[in-house]
């Protein structure tokens, strides 16, 4: 595995605090893993038993429903038990969704729980970090679709569920799916060989097809998986096992089949996510969300209609450059792989709903871009992947990909058939599977430690010409995550932040709204607990209080539902 050190910047009570957390090897782990291959829904459970088993003080492990063909969706609670409620500390959000035919995911989430198990009471970063909060992992929520894919040699399985369905309208369900033609074990392309393409072969890539150059011809027609028309429509593969795509099934924005491919009966139809949306909707305490993806096109949440708060809303591009930002500090030679600019048009994403349903903030993740980053990769955009997908073709050989080979189609004619198989092109191969897993783990952690940390400073106090005293305190959250995102503050989705004096003779309270002065709206319902908005990313709030107590008792609490409960006594 890659052994990497930096230094993580803590403060506390003002004060700067280096850390080094030592992201290197675990040597001789307490649950042996072999992180270099691919685990089944069956495998997984196993792991995470182990790991419950191990570490009953760090991990728990629930089921929270069953999928489509009955298997059991599991959900872990990663913290430190022993210093306070899990549901009340600043959460992370993690599940391994990927596209249809990917794998990793389930891997890489399953390895950042199992290192952190490993380090903790070994590294005071990891130790601390398990105190203060807690990481949520889904780490298989589709496992229909991953046995499939890893049990057949389909190239693209069921988008996530098995449920049959009827996508070319005839009356018959998954009855024209692909086919083994050449009868390899693999389902790998078809192409065509025509002088007026649009096609040409990759040049780094022999295997691989690409569109021909704007006003040049290409040498092929790419015409799709391998199959034949099994129903005699006139039509190959267009009505393949399952194709329901869990992507699209979450309740924002959501529209029918006609509008969005894949798209399911109605919002939420699917049994994974309705699991995983009642899991979200049981634990507030979720500031920020992550998943993953393939580096097709960067990320941001789209908005669905008028009125929806726009992704360019300028305090959410400076949130996402912030936390960019910090992590070029802490890292400089690692490629921050956060997805950052507008996706396709989508309709019914997992992370729409995270962000326009429940304001919690959308992180996702490219995977397979970890090559080194340097000044030309920066400029040469996608062909460090690209060249490192040769040096790895080279290693695995035959492993790879199939020889393009002569078939006669019944349909198509003189095809041939061939190309990369389904467990390279999209997914990591064993060579690179646990030095990507550590890497995304390290910018997991980046962003489970940066959801919000918040500190009550010194109050100070003062008498007023009345007798009364007025008190002031300021708190400060230390992470570049907002206590709530501008769209929960604006839907107001998310009860407010609660800044109370526990005084009994509290007579007035308010938000200090300049922070340079005493200028404020009163609270006159419940004075003594101030209802906050949000507490900005690296940023405070002053509140002020006015007591019938020329001592009053200087006992602080805040209590955010994304930012943890703080207590403060002076």
């Amino acid at each position: 595995m890659l052994a990497l050190s930096f230094c993580w910047s803590r403060h506390a009570n003002g004060q700067h605090n280096s850390q080094i957390f030592s992201a290197s090897p675990i040597d001789d782990p307490t649950v042996a893993v072999n992180w270099e291959r691919y685990y089944d829904h069956e495998g997984i459970t196993e792991i995470c038993r182990k790991l419950v088993k191990a570490f009953p003080h760090l991990i728990r492990m629930e089921s929270i429903g069953e999928s489509f063909q009955g298997k059991r969706l599991w959900a872990l609670t990663v913290t430190d038990f022993g210093a306070g409620d899990p549901d009340a500390k600043p959460a992370l959000y993690l599940d391994g969704i990927i596209s249809h035919n990917g794998l990793q995911g389930s891997e890489y989430t399953l390895y950042t729980a199992w290192y952190l198990l490993e380090s903790y009471g070994k590294d005071a970063f990891i130790s601390q970090l398990l105190k203060e909060k807690t990481l949520y992992i889904i780490p298989l929520l589709y496992p229909d679709m991953r046995d499939k894919l890893m049990g057949t040699p389909e190239q693209r399985g069921p988008k996530g569920d098995n449920n049959p369905s009827d996508e070319d309208g005839d009356g018959l369900v998954d009855e024209d799916g692909p086919n083994d033609l050449n009868g390899d074990g693999f389902i790998t392309l078809m192409r065509r060989k025509n002088k007026a393409g649009k096609y040409v072969v990759d040049k780094d890539l022999k295997h691989h097809l690409l569109l021909a150059p704007r006003g040049e011809n290409g040498q092929f027609d790419l015409i799709g998986y391998e199959g034949h028309d099994n129903d005699g429509d006139g039509l190959v593969n267009e009505d393949p096992v399952g194709y329901l795509n869990p992507m699209t099934d979450w309740a924002w924005g959501w529209q029918p089949q006609y509008l969005q491919q894949g798209a399911s009966l109605y919002p939420f139809s699917l049994p994974e996510n309705r699991a995983a949306k009642e899991f979200v909707l049981r634990h507030p305490n979720i500031a920020a969300a992550q998943n993953f993806k393939f580096p097709i096109d960067f990320f941001y949440p789209e908005t669905s209609g008028e009125g929806d708060t726009a992704p360019t809303d300028t305090s959410l591009v400076q949130l996402y450059a912030s936390l960019e930002t910090g992590y070029h500090q802490l890292l400089p030679h690692h490629f921050y792989a956060l997805s950052n600019t507008l996706t396709p048009d989508i309709y019914g994403g997992q992370l729409h709903w995270f962000w326009q349903a429940r304001g919690i903030l959308p992180l996702q993740v490219e995977l397979y871009r970890f090559a080194p980053e340097t000044d030309d990769a920066k400029e040469e955009g996608d062909k460090p992947r690209k060249k490192r997908k040769s040096k790895e073709e080279s290693w695995l050989g035959k492993e790879a990909f199939t020889p393009w080979t002569p078939y006669e189609h019944p349909t198509y004619g003189s095809i041939e058939i061939g190309g990369f198989k389904k467990d390279f092109f999209q997914n990591a191969s064993d060579l690179s599977l646990s030095k990507e897993a550590h890497q995304v783990m390290i910018q997991t952690l980046y962003h489970l430690y940066q959801t919000p940390k918040l500190l009550i400073r010194k109050p100070s106090y003062s008498r007023l010409p009345n007798g009364n005293t007025e008190v002031f305190v300021t708190v400060v959250n230390l992470s570049k995550i907002p206590t709530h995102t501008p769209h929960d503050v604006s839907r107001k989705i998310e009860r407010p932040d609660f800044v109370k004096l526990k005084d009994s003779t509290v007579v007035a309270g308010m938000l200090v709204t300049d922070k340079g002065k005493v200028i404020g709206k009163e609270q006159r319902l419940n004075p003594s607990r101030i209802e906050v908005p949000s507490i900005g990313a690296e940023d405070s709030v002053r509140v002020r209080w006015v007591t019938k107590s020329a001592s009053p008792v200087l006992h602080f609490e805040v209590d955010s539902r994304k930012g943890g409960v703080v207590e403060k006594k002076f």
